[in-house]
């Protein structure tokens, strides 16, 4: 039986389109690298939401497809991938109905009116009319005011406005922060960067619920502060945790500790 594709509109099919077919992200369930079962959670909710089909069941997602035209280098992105543009399908997905397509096109075309009607008013001629007033009074109320402010000068104003506008929001996409959640290799590449956690959060709880563990691999050896009580879950992973020695309640190290210590390091 040919594979169809879930999207709406598009109608490629295994036996006749020349694409490759996908399945919509299953919904993982480790029990240790619990970080992918809520990434995969989220996937497959993105994935079902860019489908947008009133019609979509279990049957139809576990039977049917979305093939290789709806991303944009024709495949799906890894897992772990979140921001790669191929997280989630996002080609030709068939939601731009008529009436989506209408309303932006009279909001486009309002948004065009206004403007004429701005440019117009900006034009238009100022005739100083000449008005013969006099007064016999003559007050000093020792406040002056500057009131010759031309259209020009309001436009330049606007434009600054605008412009500084931008800037401000360009330099709040860029924000630079600090991260202290690495992780680092012994030559000292920077090996992986977690996601911010609260302060609530303790290293043993942050190592387990990060993605932090999909990167070891059997026979690694994680070194770590006393702090990381992550002992036996690296066990699992077949790891080996490495603590050093510390002075913390003592004068010195002990000898054997030294040892120990110029062992690891080397």
């Amino acid at each position: 039986m040919p594979v169809t594709c879930l999207v709406v509109g598009c109608g490629s099919r295994s036996n006749r389109n020349n694409v490759n077919f996908y399945s919509v992200p299953a919904i993982l369930s480790h029990k240790f690298v619990t970080g992918k079962n809520e990434l995969s959670k989220r996937r497959r909710a993105l994935w079902i939401a860019a489908i947008k089909r009133d019609d979509l069941n279990e049957s139809k997602l576990k039977n049917q497809r979305v093939c290789s035209k709806h991303f944009i280098t024709g495949k799906p992105a890894a897992l772990e991938d979140e921001n790669h543009p191929d997280w989630v399908p996002s080609q030709e997905m068939g939601h731009k109905s008529q009436n989506v397509q209408k309303r932006y096109d009279d909001v486009e075309r309002k948004e065009r009116l206004e403007k004429r009607k701005r440019r117009k008013v900006e034009e238009l001629p100022c005739d100083v009319v000449g008005l013969d007033i006099s007064h016999d009074d003559d007050l000093d109320t020792g406040v002056s005011s500057q009131t010759d402010i031309t259209m020009e000068e309001l436009s330049v104003k606007s434009e600054q406005l605008t412009f500084a506008s931008k800037k401000i929001g360009d330099l709040e996409k860029k924000w630079i922060f600090h991260h202290s959640n690495l992780g680092i290799t012994p030559q000292g590449t920077v090996s992986y960067i977690s996601k911010a956690w609260g302060g609530r959060a303790s290293d043993k709880q942050i190592v387990e619920h990060s993605n932090f563990l999909d990167y070891i691999m059997p026979g690694d050896i994680v070194l770590a502060d006393r702090g990381f009580l992550v002992k036996e879950t690296l066990g699992v992973l077949q790891a080996k945790l490495v603590i050093p020695a510390f002075t913390k309640g003592k004068s010195q190290l002990h000898p054997l500790d030294i040892e120990e210590t110029r062992r690891i390091a080397h």
